[in-house]
């Protein structure tokens, strides 16, 4: 009978950390998205451009200027999920 307590002290012990870790991951998750906000408001053009550069996203307008063609080199089979296929939008000026 002892030993089925203090077992069950541990259980509840161990849910107990695993429920504050998921708390403190998802605390941490959000902080990291702030900071990333905030990197992304402050950065300069060029800093920009690098980080894009870097990416392998490449931007081409069409001769009409209406439409943008924006080609990436990104592996999908990557754990992020990103396409690699042609994207064709509007242009913001219409």
């Amino acid at each position: 009978m002892l030993k089925a307590t203090r077992r069950k002290e541990e259980l509840e012990t161990s849910l107990q950390r695993i429920t504050r870790d998921a708390q403190s991951l998802e605390q941490t998750r959000e902080a990291l998205a702030r900071v990333h906000l905030e990197n992304v408001r402050s950065a300069t053009f060029s800093e920009k451009q690098n980080i894009i550069s870097k990416l392998g996203i490449m931007v081409y307008p069409s001769e009409d200027h209406k439409t943008v063609r924006i080609l990436s080199r990104l592996n999908p089979d990557t754990e992020f999920k990103v396409s690699r296929q042609k994207i064709s939008m509007a242009s913001p000026k219409l």
